[in-house]
């Protein structure tokens, strides 16, 4: 990407945090495949050219998606003990990065989301009824 919908300083400020060295250094592709993520789980073929905020946000909380789905984030971590150094970890969840990324932005999806169910109606096998497809 040349010209990036979401610059490096934007990115940080809508995440609350710097980018870490392996984003910053693998920040287009990372970009990327954010963006490519977000079109398929909205039924997008191309992103608004203008992107409102919000879309903006959806697409860098998927970025940082990364970095959970790559144990570089301290996101798992139960406890830790400073004497004697001890770390605990969350082994618990049975939940993805990503599913839980979609969990917690479902109000953001909805809004944006392209994606219907199709139906038919007539005689079908079933006699007078809607099927799902």
């Amino acid at each position: 990407m040349n010209n990036p919908i979401i610059s490096k300083d934007d990115m940080a400020k809508l995440l609350g945090r710097s980018l870490s060295a392996t984003e910053d250094t693998n920040y287009d592709m990372y970009l990327g495949i954010a963006i490519e993520r977000i079109k398929d789980l909205l039924c997008l073929t191309e992103l608004p050219d203008t992107l409102p905020i919000d879309l903006q946000l959806l697409i860098a909380r998927c970025f940082a998606v990364f970095s959970v789905e790559q144990g570089t984030t301290l996101e798992n971590i139960e406890n830790k003990k400073v004497e004697d150094f001890s770390v605990s970890y969350n082994t618990e969840s049975k939940e993805t990065p990503m599913s839980r990324f979609v969990h917690l932005n479902v109000i953001a999806i909805s809004k944006y989301s392209q994606c219907q169910a199709k139906s038919k109606s007539g005689e079908l096998c079933y006699g007078d009824s809607f099927r799902f497809i």
